[in-house]
């Protein structure tokens, strides 16, 4: 198994732990058997055979997802669905307590993304620019690039994951076909005399405008099937004896379709294997799904709630990366300007600086992706959703730059 395998295997149990404990603990089988009938059914495919948990532990797997199956074994060997409910009551709790400090480790991201988006690389470029001219453009690139690694990564740390929000389908990303085709059009306005600057940073504002709908569509849909799983379960718990019938629902693969994720699809499995196979407790199985749906819910929308500022933290952080470019850029324009330059220091002439510019371009659209992936990583919990947020990022950064330019030349006037 190679390593990107067992990342994603490793990123995909800790997100599938509570769902498949739920699964476990309301499912009128035997644990094991649960496990075999959801492997049957095309759920957590990725786990070993039933029979190869009796034999050995599985490696690969996230710490939270190997102390569930543990606990699906002892509790068939005890007979006992008590073991299973006290593990899950402690991978909420531990769920709960990991929301109480996630926004001094979200805040915690934006300033390291910050770090490489402002701080360093402008710190780095001011004493560069006066010894190696030439040096600055790929450190501000590798400063940008890194801080980009660290929005995608850094974010994966700090939210919980059972509460992130599943990979968005590939395909969602063909939207972005668009972007080199913005590009194009930009810089053939240019050679007819349009001026358009910074012609990447803005191409990748208007170029990623069908990717921000498209994704911004489905996380709707997404949300929306946490709210229809829950409204299922509420349905289910009032019926009498026929559950597909209080449902209202006429095929009964409609719970096993791939429109459920995460725990709304735990529990439209838990539903499907409780009207096929629910006997005598079929009552107080729909009672306890009942309650931990709700409760999980509650944590989704309490997290949603802490982090609905991180896109007015992101746009902010945005303008703060543009001023200090222009800033800089002016900066080193007043001085290239002046008669004899700045005595004892050697100032990038203008052609460096026109060489920098085009760089910055790129530097600054890097440093959009940096904060669009530390954004989603922050509200989502997945960085992939990024393009829902670039750009608005990506627009407020090239006006940010744009006007910099023009104003912060007044500090010399």
């Amino acid at each position: 198994m190679g390593f990107f395998s067992r990342i994603g295997i490793w990123l995909r149990s800790e997100a599938d732990a509570v769902p498949l404990a739920l699964v476990l603990l309301v499912s009128p089988l035997t644990p094991l058997a649960t496990l075999r009938q959801l492997r049957e059914l095309g759920e957590y495919s990725y786990l070993p055979d039933p029979e190869e948990l009796l034999v050995r532990e599985p490696d690969a797997l996230g710490e939270k997802m190997r102390e569930v199956l543990r606990a699906a074994l002892l509790a068939q060997r005890a007979g006992r669905r008590s073991v299973l409910e006290q593990e899950l009551d402690e991978l909420m709790a531990r769920t709960g307590m990991e929301l109480e400090v996630a926004d001094y480790h979200l805040s915690q991201l934006f300033q390291l993304a910050s770090l490489f988006t402002t701080v360093i690389p402008v710190t780095l470029a001011s004493v560069v620019l006066f010894t190696n001219p030439g040096a600055v453009a790929p450190l501000l690139l590798a400063c940008a690039a890194a801080a980009a690694i660290l929005g995608a990564v850094a974010g994966l740390g700090v939210f919980p994951r059972e509460l992130a929000l599943p990979t968005p389908p590939l395909k969602s990303f063909t939207a972005m076909v668009l972007l080199p085709l913005t590009y194009l059009a930009l810089v053939a306005l240019g050679m007819v005399g349009v001026g358009i600057e910074c012609p990447v940073l803005l191409s990748t504002a208007l170029g990623t405008i069908p990717l921000s709908l498209t994704q911004l569509s489905w996380r709707r849909r997404v949300l929306a099937t946490y709210r229809e799983a829950r409204e299922l379960v509420r349905k289910a718990g009032m019926a009498s004896y026929n559950v597909f019938a209080a449902l209202g629902i006429k095929d009964p693969a409609y719970l096993l379709s791939g429109r459920w994720v995460g725990v709304a699809r735990a529990a439209a499995t838990s539903l499907y294997m409780l009207c096929l196979y629910g006997g005598r407790g079929l009552e107080a199985a729909l009672r306890r799904l009942e309650a931990y749906v709700g409760r999980y819910l509650d944590y989704l929308l309490r997290i949603r709630g802490k982090t609905r500022a991180m896109l007015l933290y992101g746009l902010l952080e945005a303008a703060v990366v543009a001023a200090s470019y222009a800033i800089l850029m002016a900066t080193l324009r007043y001085l290239s300007s002046l008669p004899g330059g700045a005595v004892g220091v050697r100032i990038p002439s203008q052609a460096e600086l026109d060489a920098m510019m085009e760089w910055l371009d790129a530097v600054l659209a890097v440093d959009s992706l940096a904060l669009a992936l530390a954004t989603a990583a922050a509200r989502e919990g997945q960085p992939l959703l990024f393009g829902s947020y670039l750009p608005a990022l990506a627009a407020v950064t090239w006006a940010g730059f744009t006007l910099g330019l023009r104003a912060a030349p007044l500090l010399f006037s």
